[in-house]
């Protein structure tokens, strides 16, 4: 189950993004992208992948090396690069 402050997280994000009405057409291109992300991005790297054909030439998501500021422990993190 997904935390309260999590899911706050998404909608205020995706709010600021996409506006607080966002049209169907925008909707339904979220619902498929997050359907197709449930059924075949079981991994980062798959998720990677598949965001990197999407958004070819625009942008490249890569994993990289990121610490813990509270433990010091290293994790795999997500580093988004947008061309310009």
């Amino acid at each position: 189950m997904v935390a309260k402050w999590q899911e706050d997280k998404i909608e205020s994000a995706l709010k600021e993004a996409v506006g607080e009405t966002p049209d169907a057409q925008t909707l339904w291109a979220i619902t498929l992208f997050a359907k197709h992300c449930r059924k075949y991005c079981r991994s980062n790297a798959a998720f990677n992948n598949f965001m990197n054909r999407i958004w070819s030439g625009h942008a490249k998501f890569v994993e990289v090396p990121k610490t813990d500021e509270k433990t010091g422990e290293t994790y795999k993190g997500l580093d988004i690069r947008v061309n310009k």
